[in-house]
């Protein structure tokens, strides 16, 4: 990339990934750039939960699914055999444990986007896939995953290697006041 503004306006969304894993010194120096992102008051209170097993990948995105359809939700890309994962190699959980300030989603905000930016600049893909949050509701899936009960999910996202990055979307004209 010739400069930040390329990188950032590069990253997309991606929902295909092949079937490569990511070796652990990339997870690590995504993560890295995740610890580095501004937090309220310098807690550093996010922690990282890595899932690369798929199988239990595939179980918690079933899991989410089915309490989707309960809430009577319209599942999203429902065609694809993974509508909530997207088969990727590796999810990544943004996590905070108790005491919880009233600043951690921000916080987890913050260094989930150091992360993806991250990632892109190492030719990755992601997806930042929010109803993760809902495995929260069903404290035996997380103790299957190995995801310690005390560490609430606040964001998560795919990550993986891609055939294709898809087209920028057209962005709209920022609202925007100095005075």
């Amino acid at each position: 990339m010739k400069d930040f503004l390329s990188l950032v306006k590069s990253r997309r969304s991606v929902r295909q990934y092949r079937q490569e894993k990511i070796p652990r010194d990339q997870i690590e120096k995504i993560i890295e750039a995740g610890t580095w992102a501004p937090s309220a008051f310098n807690q550093q209170p996010i922690k990282f939960f890595v899932l690369e097993d798929s199988a239990k990948i595939k179980l918690a995105g079933e899991k989410i699914r089915e309490m989707r359809k309960k809430a009577g939700e319209n599942i999203w890309r429902q065609e694809l055999p993974d509508p909530t994962f997207y088969q990727a190699p590796a999810v990544i959980f943004l996590c905070v444990s108790e005491p919880k300030n009233k600043y951690a989603l921000a916080d987890a905000a913050l260094a989930c986007q150091n992360c993806l930016l991250q990632a892109r600049e190492m030719d990755l893909a992601t997806v930042v896939v929010g109803q993760a949050t809902m495995l929260e509701e069903i404290p035996e899936v997380k103790e299957k995953l190995g995801l310690p009960n005390n560490w609430e999910i606040l964001l998560s996202f795919c990550l993986g290697k891609t055939d294709s990055f898809p087209e920028a979307p057209e962005r709209k004209k920022p609202e925007v006041i100095f005075k």
